[in-house]
């Protein structure tokens, strides 16, 4: 039956007569040690490569052995396997240790993934899997997106088993008769997944002996949906502008499901790595506000609605409230909210928001990269003369909750460029005549995105 769901999975996904190079992850458990043997049989008729990949986590008295296995097994069936070692304690970071043995397992399954020149990494989950997953997001309180599940095939990972559930599984191994390892861990009640699998599930069984089939047609029915309504969002998505430390969103008049979605994007944007339903709630109540107004949000964030935008900034920490470096050109400057490049190149290339070309033989010599100061003016290219800083940036709207951090370049109180807000120093523009091109570039802080709870 396995071969059978494999061979559908493969040539639903385009994978099936084309030779295309799949890699499987193996752990050596059953569900895996299954999935091997099946796409191995299946190598042939469907005309693919297959390499395997097992990470030894270190985090059990059996794992060497688990390892030895798993290098065997693949060695009996021709199938490569490229082996990693992690040692999980060490890359915790403040993550319980199944999250981060996850995280570590991913990096290595992609690293092996691109070492082989693979397009896709098989997994074994299945329907119980999908089930317990469900359920772990339910109890938590989570979105559409998380309750919807895991996806058959998303961000390079397959999982062809999702509607087959572990009885299934454990009779192929047996008819197949296969040998496998088990992980004495997945009888530890302790851990959320285990004690779901060991208490919860046997109850809705006895409910439903069908559960597993029907969870995963309400999975089916719940990604569509999920996929419907993203799409919907996707341009008032696209609308989010990125600011210095946070971007900004022109408030659309948006049915609630969409609005949260474009809120999400603005808090992962924003670099939030932990979004809670109670901070997207706040945030939508704030973008329907007439007159305006602001919320305090987790991690150095604050929201602000603002001339008709919605606002999402990263406070400035004392490091990096005021600040002031030389600036190099050609080279790097590195700041305290993010750098700016600078190179000397032979054509003007195309400006952006964060890109900008200059005269090269008419920038200032003592330019440096700041925040903005009192007194600060400039003469914005094609205007009649010069102003304020504080003016040019009214006309330009750029939210005050984001000023005071704002990166410039200047020379003395003059204001070269002020990235992001299309404002720059008319007398370092490029013309006609120029003979030389200074390009700058100006990079924001590196975020590690989060995601709404899954």
């Amino acid at each position: 039956m396995l071969e059978e769901t494999a061979a559908g999975f493969l040539k639903d996904h385009g994978l099936w007569g084309r030779g295309a190079v799949c890699l499987v992850a193996v752990s050596g458990g059953v569900d895996s040690v299954s999935l091997l043997w099946a796409l191995a049989r299946l190598r042939q008729p469907a005309g693919f490569t297959l390499y395997a990949a097992h990470l030894n986590h270190g985090l059990r008295l059996e794992a060497d052995r688990d390892e030895d296995f798993v290098r065997r097994l693949c060695q009996s069936l021709g199938v490569p396997c490229t082996v990693g070692r992690a040692r999980v304690a060490q890359w915790r970071g403040g993550r319980s240790t199944e999250m981060a043995a996850r995280d570590i397992r991913r990096a290595f399954l992609f690293a092996a993934k691109d070492a082989c020149g693979a397009e896709v990494i098989f997994t074994a989950h299945h329907g119980g899997d999908q089930l317990e997953t469900m359920l772990m997001r339910m109890a938590r309180g989570t979105s559409l997106t998380g309750l919807a599940g895991i996806r058959p095939f998303a961000g390079g990972m397959a999982r062809p088993l999702l509607t087959v559930s572990r009885d299934q599984i454990e009779a192929y191994a047996r008819e197949q008769g296969l040998r496998w390892m088990e992980d004495a861990t997945n009888q530890d009640e302790t851990i959320d997944r285990n004690r779901i699998r060991h208490q919860v599930t046997p109850a809705l069984m006895a409910l439903n002996p069908q559960l597993i089939g029907a969870v995963g047609r309400l999975s089916q029915r719940l990604q569509r949906d999920e996929d419907y309504i993203a799409a919907q969002a996707a341009a008032a998505i696209h609308a989010i502008e990125r600011i210095p430390s946070g971007v900004r969103w022109q408030v659309q008049a948006l049915h609630p499901a969409l609005m949260s979605r474009v809120i999400v994007a603005m808090m992962d944007a924003c670099g939030m790595t932990v979004i809670t339903g109670r901070d997207v709630d706040a945030l939508i109540r704030l973008a329907g506000e007439p007159q305006g107004g602001q919320v305090q949000l987790p991690q150095q964030r604050c929201a602000r609605l603002e001339h008709g935008y919605l606002v999402m900034y990263r406070l400035p920490d004392g490091s990096s409230q005021l600040w002031e470096q030389f600036f190099a050109v050609p080279g790097d400057t590195n700041t305290p909210r993010g750098r700016f490049i600078a190179t000397l190149v032979e054509a003007r290339g195309a400006d952006g928001e964060f890109i900008q070309h200059f005269d090269a033989d008419a920038f200032p010599k003592d330019a440096v990269a700041r925040t903005r100061r009192q007194g600060d003016r400039i003469h914005p290219l094609g205007a009649p003369g010069r102003m304020s800083l504080k003016k040019a940036m009214n006309m330009r709207r750029l939210p005050a909750i984001a000023r005071d951090g704002w990166p410039i370049l200047a020379s003395g109180s003059r204001v070269l460029w002020v990235p992001g807000a299309n404002l720059m120093d008319d007398a370092i523009a490029c013309r006609p005549d120029t003979r030389r091109w200074l390009k700058v570039e100006y990079q924001g802080e590196e975020h590690s995105y989060g995601t709404y709870p899954r």
